[in-house]
This record gives C-alpha cells, sequence and structure tokens, in this order.
C-alpha cells in the first residue's frame, strides 16, 4: 500500500470494523474510510501521497477531550463507547445516517485526584474539588460540574450565618486565585436545556490572594470573617452581603501551616500589610 494522505492533525486511535477504518483525530473528531479504497490506493510517482476524502465525519465537541473507542457487541450495532480522558463515557452512534442520534456523555466523573469534599449544610449535596461537581448524595449522581482553568485545590461550603439558603461555595485553586461560585436549580424548560443538567453554578467573585495553591480555608464563628492558607501564609478577608472583600491583611509563618494552624495563625506568625493581586 502506497502512502495516502488522509487528513491534518493527530491521529489519536484507529480500528478497522467490517471493511471501514475508524479514526480518532485530534480527541474529538471521528472519521471512517473505506479499507478496500485505502489498502488499493496508488499513489503518482512524482508525489508518492494519494489524496483520499474520509467517507464520513463526527465531531463529537470541541470541549471533549476522547482517548479510546470500544463497539457496543450487539448484532448490527452502530453504537460506541468512547472514553474521555478529562473524566466522562460517551455513546456515539456511527451509522452516519439521517437519523443517526447525537453524541451522548452517559458518565461524568473526575479525571485525576479529587483533592477536597465538603457537604452542604442544608440539603443532601455533596461537592468534590479538582474539577468541581455537586453531587446528588440520594440519588447517586452528578447534578452538575464545572471546569476553571486552574485545578482546584480547597472547597468550602458556605455556613448558614452566612448564607441561609446553602447556595454559596468558595473554591481556592492552586494559582492562589480564590473563586465564589453559586449553586442553584436549572430555570430552563427540560427541552430547552443543550444536556440533562439539573443545576447551574454560577461564577459571583474572583479574589487573588495568593501565588500559591490555597490549601486551607475557614469561617470565623460569625461568619464575617474568611480566613485562607497557603503552605506558608494566611489571609484574611471580610464577609458583606454575601460579598468577599480582602482586609489586605497576610500572616506569615516562620513553618510549614496546617490544617489545624488557621485558628492560632495570629500566635504563630507575623502580621504586616499587603496589597490584593486581582
Amino acid at each position: 500500500m502506497q502512502n495516502v494522505a488522509s487528513q491534518l492533525g493527530c491521529i489519536d486511535t484507529r480500528t478497522n470494523d467490517r471493511g471501514e477504518v475508524v479514526e480518532l483525530v485530534d480527541r474529538f473528531t471521528y472519521l471512517t474510510w473505506d479499507f478496500e479504497t485505502v489498502d488499493t490506493a496508488e499513489s503518482s510517482e512524482e508525489g508518492g501521497f494519494y489524496e483520499l476524502e474520509p467517507m464520513n465525519e463526527l465531531r463529537v465537541g470541541i470541549k471533549a477531550n476522547l482517548m479510546h473507542i470500544v463497539k457496543i457487541p450487539l448484532p448490527d450495532s452502530t453504537m460506541w463507547y468512547a472514553q474521555d480522558a478529562d473524566g466522562a463515557i460517551w455513546k456515539l452512534d456511527l451509522s452516519f445516517s439521517h437519523t443517526s442520534l447525537a453524541p451522548e456523555c452517559l458518565e461524568e466523573f473526575h479525571a485525576n485526584d479529587i483533592v477536597d469534599c465538603v457537604t452542604s449544610p442544608s440539603t443532601y449535596c455533596a461537592a468534590t474539588v479538582g474539577k468541581v461537581c455537586i453531587y446528588d448524595i440520594v440519588q447517586k449522581k452528578i447534578l452538575v460540574s464545572k471546569r476553571f482553568p486552574s485545578g482546584g485545590s480547597s472547597l468550602i461550603w458556605s455556613p448558614p450565618q452566612v448564607d441561609p439558603k446553602g447556595k454559596i461555595l468558595i473554591v481556592g485553586h492552586q494559582d492562589g486565585v480564590l473563586r465564589l461560585i453559586k449553586f442553584g436549580e436549572n430555570s430552563e424548560e427540560l427541552i430547552k436545556r443543550t444536556k440533562q443538567q439539573y443545576a447551574l453554578l454560577d461564577l459571583g467573585q474572583v479574589l487573588k490572594p495568593h501565588t500559591l495553591a490555597i490549601t486551607s480555608m475557614i469561617y470565623s464563628p460569625s461568619g464575617k470573617l474568611f480566613i485562607t492558607g497557603v503552605n506558608i501564609s494566611i489571609f484574611l478577608n471580610f464577609f458583606f452581603k454575601k460579598k468577599c472583600i480582602s482586609l489586605c491583611i497576610v500572616i506569615t509563618c516562620d513553618r510549614r501551616l496546617e490544617d489545624s494552624d488557621l485558628s492560632i495563625g495570629q500566635r504563630t506568625g507575623k502580621t504586616r500589610a499587603s496589597s490584593l493581586d486581582s
């Protein structure tokens, strides 16, 4: 067989299915080729390549990061399972007909470490961080998930004295950014939703009190002060009308901080004024 120029982009996987070559290109596009046409292709003497257009093309979505595909072992099946490297399982219809089903995300989960997990003070929900996911504990499913530019490093659900409705979460990130997000029910009608998403996570506020990963966070008993900590420093914030306001006070410590140090940070460190890089 001569050299065949099929498409631009990196070929991630390739499999042969009943005379058709199925290729995954650039992690989100599937192409099919007729194997016999590829096998009998003859290039010209000058170029050494034979250009060939694919039979069919399916784009799962630019946010997909597919890495492996397996056909469902049923007679005459055109359905495939695809594994997403970002933490998902997709169901794909590769029949390429006018009745083909759209790509469906069956399950979503964490692709990397779960670095923190907290429960809601007011309902049967739990939140995990890395990629922020809200779980319905009773129904055992993810209600909503959200990915941010930097991975999460710590998470806290605001207590009732700060947010009586239990909708506010604060996420600490590996780059020192602090994000306040609001968890709520999806108000869109079921038929208008782009996918089966039962809830929404809205970004409320962004601060950058640190330059290192935020490893610890805690509220004061009154809920008026919010303290964040990295390995060597603690930052104080003030909560007013559900907004986090920087007090521009940093406590630097002479040793590496642990979670228990947040409540005694003033006794183990030094206090100095600092500007907030926002």
